[in-house]
């Protein structure tokens, strides 16, 4: 386990759900050899796993910020008319009547 989580294999997740299993198969364990130690070890894992879990979220965060400047139009919107239909920058612009019943030209 160790291993997997220092090799990122394993998520932080996982990581933390196999040592709870173990450290709560430990306590009604009826097994030879030092269990103390292996309890130990067990903690030992935690910050790695900490660890590991801030590098993931800084990474996923690099990851939005790239995301949304990729997603940031290079030009400028396109105006709107009154009634909310975008125009064309080619379409000749012309003042909306007002007095006029007629819908939206666009």
């Amino acid at each position: 386990m160790r291993r997997d989580s220092r090799a990122e294999t394993v998520s932080p997740d996982d990581a933390a759900k196999a040592v709870t299993k173990v450290r709560g198969l430990l306590v009604d364990a009826q097994a030879m050899g030092d269990l103390d130690s292996l309890v130990k070890r067990l903690d030992a894992l935690q910050p790695a796993i900490d660890k590991q879990r801030e590098e993931r979220k800084v990474e996923r965060a690099a990851k939005v910020a790239e995301a949304q400047v990729e997603k940031t139009p290079a030009s400028p919107r396109l105006p709107r008319s009154r009634c909310g239909h975008r125009l064309e920058v080619r379409r000749r612009q012309r003042a909306p009547s007002s007095t006029s019943g007629r819908r939206c030209p666009a």
